[in-house]
């Protein structure tokens, strides 16, 4: 699926940079299945068996729901990466310190709210009979009936007690439960609905601008650096600068080799200027890993696969070389094969002793002498011949 929609999105002739993300929720199943799929890709280049690949044990699908959590990213330390040092995930301390600042912009908020006028209706627990239903028909439908001067209290508390808010999203919650009590009881063209509904547009409109500016929020930060914006440019106080905490990537790796993708601990260090100002200020992305590929980059890729051939290849032939000298120094340093001498040396016995013949010996040589002798008779002269011995006579 990811390298379809890579493909989609780059096409040939394209000449504009192209981000295709894929987010995932860290120590759940999705991330698990995620990891298994980066493993099967990288063993089935190796393993000749795809079944051996397609196999799953017991203890890794119990594994698989397992949930992992206090880690920004349970791929990252499953990789044992040895160029970052993200040992835990402390978003927890983090919120914890800035929930203070935050429960005061809420405060701050709250406050400008209950001087609107539709607000009167609301600053107080709601008395049914006032806007003519029963008690037991406004029971009936509220389970948790809430009001403003309820949430104030709960604002006003210290963080850590039961009561308090331990967030800005249970603050958001009360106040919009406020609203869907009283149009679960009275319908529209009521004087209470109406003015529920109008004080609702209030609130959404002046809640949505104030996230921004809590989630930006720092423990180390101003309240006032962070709460100014009502004059001047938002984007002076909020910059879109990319950060250097980060690992960059190392050469072109594949894509199951993430140890040498570049990893970044939050949003704000990534290459997409685009996906930094959405992600501003939000901390739902505790890590990014990155992959760029480029055409330089492919041809250095390239260009360092075939020098690491040509070194190869030298490497075998600068060893072949090495193992044939080896051979021919063995060959001339080792000592002559004693079966060859032991050889040698009996031939030679041979040629200086000579055996004594035994007498039946003697008696076969002598009778192939006499044979010998027979078969050489000379031949019948000639009368040239004859006549050439006699004047030798002579």
């Amino acid at each position: 699926v990811d390298k379809q929609a890579a493909a989609r999105c780059w096409r040939d002739g394209q000449k504009k940079r192209c981000f295709t993300y894929r987010f995932l929720a860290t120590g759940t199943v999705e991330e698990k299945i995620f990891q298994r799929q980066l493993s099967k890709e990288g063993l089935q280049s190796v393993v000749d068996d795809k079944e051996q690949v397609n196999a799953l044990s017991t203890k890794d699908l119990r594994n698989l729901f397992k949930l992992r959590l206090g880690t920004p990213s349970d791929t990252h330390d499953k990789l044992r990466c040895e160029r970052c040092k993200i040992i835990a995930d402390n978003a927890e301390t983090e919120a914890a310190k800035i929930l203070p600042k935050q429960l005061s912009g809420c405060l701050d908020l709250l406050k400008r709210m209950v001087e609107e006028e539709d607000a009167e209706y609301f600053k107080m627990p709601l008395v049914p009979g006032d806007h003519d239903v029963s008690a037991e028909e406004y029971d009936k439908a509220v389970k948790q009936p809430i009001d403003l001067e309820t949430i104030r209290r709960k604002l006003e508390l210290p963080p850590g007690q039961a009561s308090s808010y331990g967030s800005v999203s249970g603050f958001s919650k009360d106040v919009n439960r406020i609203f869907s009590n009283v149009m679960k009881v009275w319908s529209p063209g009521c004087a209470i609905a109406d003015a529920s509904r109008r004080l609702q547009s209030w609130w959404v409109q002046e809640w949505t601008e104030l996230v921004p500016k809590l989630m930006s929020m720092r423990h180390n930060q101003e309240p006032n650096q962070a709460m100014e914006t009502e004059s001047g440019d938002p984007s002076e106080t909020q910059d879109n600068v990319r950060g250097g905490d980060f690992q960059e990537q190392i050469g072109m790796p594949d894509e199951e080799n993430m140890r040498s993708w570049s990893h970044h601990y939050s949003a704000g260090t990534v290459d997409d200027p685009i996906f930094r100002a959405a992600m501003k200020g939000c901390d739902a992305v505790s890590f990014v890993f990155g992959l760029e590929v480029t055409w330089s980059l492919i041809q250095q890729r390239q260009q360092e696969e075939e020098e690491q051939e040509a070194l190869k290849q030298l490497e075998s032939l600068e060893a072949a070389e090495t193992a044939d000298q080896q051979e021919d120094n063995q060959g001339e340093n080792s000592p002559e094969c004693p079966a060859l001498e032991q050889e040698t040396t009996s031939d030679a016995e041979e040629e200086d002793v000579q055996p004594s013949a035994t007498p039946e010996t003697k008696d076969e040589n002598e009778d192939e002498d006499e044979d010998e002798d027979e078969e050489s008779e000379p031949e019948p002269e000639t009368p040239n011949a004859r006549s050439s011995r006699k004047r030798r006579k002579l």
